[in-house]
């Protein structure tokens, strides 16, 4: 499998962990995972944490603005409200994730993204222990 999900429930806070090579498509096969796992609760904050691959092209401006807003919408209503921290390893990769966070937070009140390059940062801001990754 190209990523691992880890349930944090004591933290209300979800771990998925991609590994290259990586494809969009994860995205979306990821949060079916999640929605199939029982110990996921709507609520629970989400690391997406990309800190061992690179997005490269993913993450394009145009993809974004099309097929994966309205995919994600459709997500949206199963995790709102929480916070997705996007974790990245370069700045390429962050100022992409940055764009994606432009691109899909029509929704502000229900979900926010907001991207990182450190792992203590991320989980500060969502609201976990900012070693619990250690």
């Amino acid at each position: 499998m190209p990523y691992q999900i880890t349930i944090y429930p004591e933290h209300r806070l979800v771990h998925i962990k991609h590994s290259p090579p990586f494809n969009i498509e994860e995205v979306y096969t990821g949060f079916q995972d999640l929605f199939a796992n029982e110990d996921f609760v709507q609520g629970f904050n989400i690391l997406r944490d990309y800190s061992t691959v690179d997005v490269g092209d993913n993450w394009d401006f145009t993809r974004l603005s099309s097929t994966a807003t309205a995919r994600m919408n459709e997500y949206h209503n199963r995790i709102s409200p929480c916070k997705i921290a996007l974790m990245t390893k370069s700045k390429h990769d962050f100022a992409r994730g940055q764009q994606a966070r432009l691109v899909l937070d029509k929704r502000p009140n229900e979900v926010t993204r907001q991207a990182f390059m450190s792992a203590a940062d991320a989980l500060t801001w969502l609201d976990a222990p900012s070693d619990l990754l250690d």
